[in-house]
């Protein structure tokens, strides 16, 4: 687990289907290891929305970004800036 916090901490993560079932999963894991900022892509808006509640009750920092409201053009904008992630974790289709 050591080397999964020294992989997680401080970065800016991607995770695509944070909304699910596993997804969700995987940012309260995630959280764990102080990353530096969670964006989280869902085309369900009302559980993105409830992920996004839990991370700010327990002190996380995360993006929510409904899938319906983005474009792969926008997130390959947002690949380039500077607040881009560097780690894409995948726990869904899209």
């Amino acid at each position: 687990m050591e080397a999964v916090g020294r992989l997680l901490r401080g970065q800016r993560i991607l995770i695509t289907g944070a909304a699910g079932s596993i997804g969700g999963e995987m940012v309260r894991q995630i959280a764990s290891f102080a990353p530096d900022r969670l964006i989280l892509v869902d085309q369900a808006e009302t559980p993105l929305h409830d992920i996004r509640l839990m991370m700010a009750r327990i002190g996380g920092i995360s993006t929510p970004i409904p899938w319906w409201r983005t474009s792969l053009t926008s997130l390959a904008w947002r690949r380039s800036s500077r607040a881009s992630p560097r780690l894409c974790i995948p726990c869904g289709g899209l």
